[in-house]
């Protein structure tokens, strides 16, 4: 998409933001907006100390849509009382005894993807009205806005804007040939200057505030003073922030009872199992345990009888062989026993 261009672009003032919006704005200005994360703040601010009266700063535009001279001018002193709410200057229209409608513009705002924006100012205001009765007006300002180029305007109450703090106090009578007759205005004596809050529409494209005084066939008053304008808002698109760390709750121990511990069950010792008894032989032919108590008595061992050694029975000689060969002689085995 392509982005809105500023009908204003003075040289002398600087942008404190370069982003979807255009609105320029002079050196001096307020503290910027308080934004959430992933948007940024956009700043106008005038306070009309950066030019000589009678001019306007650059990019105001002044216009007479019925009635005399004069137009809205810079002014530092006259009526009403204080002349400035920051010296030495603020803008002024005076209010005259004619019917008059007489328009201080400031064009060239464009506010898209935004957040909160919202204009303050300070003006000091004495303009005809009743004396009888405190919520009517005769003479009046109102604040007003265009939304679209300019093509057409209504009253910031109308166009979607809330006044938030210092609105109209007074209704301008219908009788009389008002301009802005039956309208909800600012009227009557403001005692010096006041803040007016204003909570704008939350899209405007190439838009432009105007600060309208208009005055009926009768009396007249002082006139009106405008200073110390600021226009802020956060500029988008706006992203999810990441959400803070939240801390862990601190857990306080708390005491737990000792268990009792469960009775543990001894064990029988077991019986040591007697060693078996080893045999081993006495002089006596007894057999006796090595260890414990315990003896056994084993029969007497019999004695074997000597075998009888048979004598060899004697062998007669045999004759002498006529070969003159030795002949065999057989032995006799012994006999058993």
């Amino acid at each position: 998409m392509t982005r809105p261009k500023s009908i204003v672009t003075p040289p002398r003032w600087r942008r404190i933001f370069s982003g979807r919006s255009d609105i320029p704005a002079p050196v001096v200005a307020s503290s910027s907006p308080q934004c959430i994360l992933c948007m940024k703040p956009v700043e106008f601010g005038e306070n009309f100390d950066g030019v000589m009266p009678p001019m306007l700063p650059l990019g105001w535009i002044a216009t007479n849509v019925q009635g005399p001279p004069p137009l809205w001018v810079t002014s530092n002193s006259g009526m009403p009382s204080p002349p400035a709410d920051t010296l030495p200057n603020a803008a002024f229209i005076d209010d005259p005894a004619v019917v008059s409608d007489k328009l201080s513009d400031l064009p060239g705002l464009t506010v898209f993807e935004a957040l909160s924006p919202q204009l303050t100012f300070r003006h000091n205001f004495n303009l005809e009205a009743s004396d009888q009765d405190p919520n009517l007006g005769f003479d009046g300002a109102v604040l007003e806005i265009s939304v679209d180029q300019g093509q057409t305007y209504q009253d910031i109450l109308d166009a979607g804007g809330i006044l938030i703090t210092g609105g109209y106090n007074r209704t301008i009578s219908t009788d009389r040939g008002s301009p802005i007759a039956g309208r909800p205005a600012w009227s009557g004596n403001s005692g010096g200057f006041i803040t007016t809050t204003v909570s704008l529409p939350l899209v405007i494209i190439e838009g432009t505030l105007r600060w309208r005084m208009a005055s009926d066939s009768g009396g007249s008053g002082e006139g009106w003073r405008v200073d110390t304008i600021d226009i802020t808002w956060c500029q988008g698109p706006p992203c999810t922030p990441t959400p803070p760390i939240t801390p862990m709750p601190t857990v306080t121990p708390t005491a737990t009872p000792n268990a009792t511990p469960s009775p543990r069950v001894t064990p029988r010792p077991r019986p040591t199992p007697a060693p078996r008894p080893t045999a081993r032989a006495t002089p006596t032919g007894m057999l006796r345990a090595t260890a414990g108590s315990i003896s056994t008595h084993s029969p007497p061992t019999p004695t074997p009888k000597p075998r009888v050694t048979p004598h060899p029975r004697p062998v007669p000689s045999a004759p002498p062989s006529p070969h003159g060969t030795a002949a065999f002689t057989p032995h006799s085995r012994p006999t058993p026993p």
